[in-house]
Protein backbone atom coordinates (compact mmCIF):
# COMPACT_ATOMS: atom_id res chain seq x y z
CA UNK A 1 0.00 0.00 0.00
CA UNK A 2 1.17 3.26 -0.82
CA UNK A 3 2.23 5.36 1.99
CA UNK A 4 -0.42 8.56 1.23
CA UNK A 5 0.19 11.72 3.56
CA UNK A 6 2.53 11.86 6.43
CA UNK A 7 0.78 13.96 8.89
CA UNK A 8 2.40 14.99 12.37
CA UNK A 9 6.47 14.96 13.24
CA UNK A 10 6.83 12.30 15.73
CA UNK A 11 7.83 8.85 14.99
CA UNK A 12 9.00 5.78 16.48
CA UNK A 13 11.20 2.99 15.11
CA UNK A 14 10.08 -1.18 15.75
CA UNK A 15 13.20 -3.48 14.58
CA UNK A 16 14.03 -0.80 11.99
CA UNK A 17 10.77 0.28 10.18
CA UNK A 18 9.55 3.97 11.30
CA UNK A 19 6.40 4.11 12.48
CA UNK A 20 4.17 7.46 12.04
CA UNK A 21 0.85 8.81 11.82
CA UNK A 22 -0.24 8.93 8.22
CA UNK A 23 -3.47 10.59 6.89
CA UNK A 24 -6.25 8.31 6.07
CA UNK A 25 -9.54 8.42 3.84
CA UNK A 26 -12.12 11.16 5.62
CA UNK A 27 -9.68 12.95 7.52
CA UNK A 28 -8.95 10.23 9.84
CA UNK A 29 -5.07 9.85 11.29
CA UNK A 30 -3.74 6.66 11.84
CA UNK A 31 -0.88 4.98 13.14
CA UNK A 32 1.42 3.39 9.94
CA UNK A 33 4.44 1.21 10.04
CA UNK A 34 6.31 1.06 7.34
CA UNK A 35 8.87 -1.67 5.58
CA UNK A 36 11.82 0.62 5.28
CA UNK A 37 13.10 -1.40 2.25
CA UNK A 38 10.32 -1.39 -0.15
CA UNK A 39 9.01 1.96 1.94
CA UNK A 40 5.13 0.78 1.48
CA UNK A 41 2.69 0.59 4.78
CA UNK A 42 3.04 -2.96 6.40
CA UNK A 43 0.58 -1.94 8.86
CA UNK A 44 -1.99 0.38 9.98
CA UNK A 45 -3.92 1.20 12.91
CA UNK A 46 -7.81 0.83 12.61
CA UNK A 47 -7.73 3.25 15.37
CA UNK A 48 -8.21 6.88 14.70
CA UNK A 49 -5.27 9.17 16.00
CA UNK A 50 -4.81 12.41 17.33
CA UNK A 51 -2.83 14.23 13.59
CA UNK A 52 -0.17 15.52 15.77
CA UNK A 53 0.09 12.86 18.77
CA UNK A 54 3.52 11.74 19.98
CA UNK A 55 4.42 8.57 19.87
CA UNK A 56 6.28 6.02 22.81
CA UNK A 57 7.32 3.02 22.56
CA UNK A 58 7.39 1.25 25.96
CA UNK A 59 7.62 -2.29 26.72
CA UNK A 60 7.27 -3.89 23.49
CA UNK A 61 4.27 -1.39 23.05
CA UNK A 62 3.53 1.48 21.16
CA UNK A 63 1.76 4.29 22.95
CA UNK A 64 -0.32 7.42 21.17
CA UNK A 65 -3.29 9.82 21.62
CA UNK A 66 -6.58 8.24 20.14
CA UNK A 67 -9.32 10.31 18.84
CA UNK A 68 -12.87 8.84 18.89
CA UNK A 69 -15.85 11.48 18.73
CA UNK A 70 -13.80 14.60 19.59
CA UNK A 71 -12.03 13.16 22.31
CA UNK A 72 -8.34 12.05 23.24
CA UNK A 73 -7.66 8.84 25.33
CA UNK A 74 -4.44 7.38 25.78
CA UNK A 75 -3.86 4.30 23.61
CA UNK A 76 -1.67 1.70 23.17
CA UNK A 77 -1.18 -0.69 20.17
CA UNK A 78 0.72 -3.77 19.69
CA UNK A 79 3.91 -3.64 18.00
CA UNK A 80 1.27 -4.85 14.75
CA UNK A 81 -0.64 -1.60 15.12
CA UNK A 82 -3.73 -3.40 17.31
CA UNK A 83 -5.48 -1.33 19.71
CA UNK A 84 -4.49 -3.61 23.20
CA UNK A 85 -6.10 -1.13 25.54
CA UNK A 86 -7.35 2.41 25.83
CA UNK A 87 -7.56 4.90 28.84
CA UNK A 88 -11.01 5.58 30.51
CA UNK A 89 -10.08 9.11 30.96
CA UNK A 90 -9.39 12.14 28.58
CA UNK A 91 -6.02 13.12 27.97
CA UNK A 92 -4.80 16.58 26.63
CA UNK A 93 -3.62 15.52 23.01
CA UNK A 94 -0.29 17.16 23.24
CA UNK A 95 0.26 15.08 26.52
CA UNK A 96 3.88 13.90 27.87
CA UNK A 97 4.21 10.58 29.55
CA UNK A 98 6.51 9.16 31.73
CA UNK A 99 6.39 5.44 32.87
CA UNK A 100 7.56 4.02 36.11
CA UNK A 101 6.55 0.89 38.25
CA UNK A 102 3.73 0.01 35.99
CA UNK A 103 2.28 2.84 35.55
CA UNK A 104 1.85 5.88 33.31
CA UNK A 105 1.77 9.36 34.07
CA UNK A 106 -0.07 12.03 31.78
CA UNK A 107 -1.66 15.40 31.40
CA UNK A 108 -5.03 16.00 31.45
CA UNK A 109 -7.70 18.09 30.28
CA UNK A 110 -9.53 19.98 32.89
CA UNK A 111 -12.02 22.78 32.41
CA UNK A 112 -9.70 23.43 29.50
CA UNK A 113 -6.75 23.59 31.07
CA UNK A 114 -4.37 20.65 31.51
CA UNK A 115 -3.21 21.25 35.22
CA UNK A 116 -3.48 17.69 36.40
CA UNK A 117 -1.33 14.81 36.14
CA UNK A 118 -3.20 11.25 35.32
CA UNK A 119 -1.81 8.21 36.81
CA UNK A 120 -2.84 5.15 34.84
CA UNK A 121 -1.96 1.47 35.50
CA UNK A 122 -0.09 0.26 32.53
CA UNK A 123 -1.38 -2.89 32.00
CA UNK A 124 -5.03 -1.25 31.28
CA UNK A 125 -4.85 2.10 31.37
CA UNK A 126 -7.40 2.61 33.71
CA UNK A 127 -7.13 5.48 36.19
CA UNK A 128 -5.61 4.69 39.45
CA UNK A 129 -5.70 8.70 40.56
CA UNK A 130 -5.31 11.84 39.93
CA UNK A 131 -2.48 14.51 40.84
CA UNK A 132 -3.68 18.18 41.78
Amino acid sequence: APLGGISGNHFQFIDGDPVLVLSGDGGKHVLGRVDRKELTVKARSSESVFHSTKIWYQDNALYAVGETSGQSTLCRFNTNLVLTAKSDTVVFPDTQLAFAEGKVYCTVIQGNQNSHVIVLRQSNLQRILVLR
